[in-house]
């Protein structure tokens, strides 16, 4: 079977598109852009609550992400299904070696251009490649001005 050609993919997407009605549409996955910023540390004593602040059409969260040790990577990504906004971050070892000592990672993921009203925000922490579960480390309903 052959794919269609690229004019009807397009009107298929269309379709989609007039479909997804109020949510945000950011692409056909619904993953709006997250950025984070972050900053390493072996020190608990750096750690910071999970928080989230509410501006005009985005949210920000920080918080602590904890590591297995201190060579791993963090990444954050979202998505946004209707009112509800999902947040993952996760980590993943870089390289063979493993620093004996828990990394802690404070942060700040920043998801814009959400609609107004009344969202759930909901913030896990997984752990790539070690047997951690994954963490729910905020769920709570904020009202975006």
């Amino acid at each position: 079977m052959t794919s269609p050609p690229p004019l009807h993919r397009f009107a298929r997407l269309l379709g989609t598109l007039s479909l997804a009605g109020c949510a945000i549409v950011t692409d056909s996955s619904d993953t709006p852009g997250v950025a984070l910023e972050i900053v390493a540390s072996m020190n608990s004593a750096d750690s910071v609550p999970a928080g989230i602040t509410v501006t005009t059409q985005q949210v920000a969260v920080r918080g602590t992400f904890s590591t297995p040790c201190v060579s791993y990577g963090v990444t954050a990504g979202a998505r946004q299904t209707g009112q509800r906004l999902e947040i993952t971050l996760s980590g993943r070892r870089n390289g063979e070696l493993c620093a004996l000592a828990i990394g802690y990672y404070t942060y700040t993921a920043t998801v814009p251009s959400l609609p107004s009203g009344s969202t759930q925000v909901i913030v896990r922490h997984r752990i790539e490649d070690a047997n951690w579960p994954v963490a729910t480390v905020l769920d709570t309903t904020v009202v975006v001005p």
